[in-house]
């Protein structure tokens, strides 16, 4: 399970952000400080930064220090190989 963040959100935005055609891109968070930060985790480890500079860079700055243990444990061992795969693979087919 993908903590409390929606499978489909986390494949959405992993595909928006790893898009060439979507550079550049802001990522912008207003209550969701939570995600926002497990989705960039994400988006690094895609990049292949060390789990330490993540989890690093998430504990910076999340809001009030709130680092949630569920949260650490989606970045290190989401099946970024298979989220890709789905994203990349959804509208296969279409005009044909």
């Amino acid at each position: 399970p993908l903590s409390c963040i929606p499978e489909q959100l986390v494949r959405r935005a992993l595909g928006a952000l790893t898009s060439a055609a979507s550079r550049p891109i802001l990522v912008h968070c207003i209550n969701g400080q939570q995600t926002t930060g497990c989705i960039v985790g994400l988006l690094r480890r895609v990049d292949k930064w060390a789990l330490s500079a993540i989890f690093e860079e998430y504990r910076r700055h999340v809001t009030g220090g709130r680092v949630r243990a569920l949260d650490l444990q989606l970045i290190e061992t989401c099946r970024l190989d298979e989220l890709l795969a789905d994203e990349e693979g959804e509208g296969e087919g279409e005009g044909e």
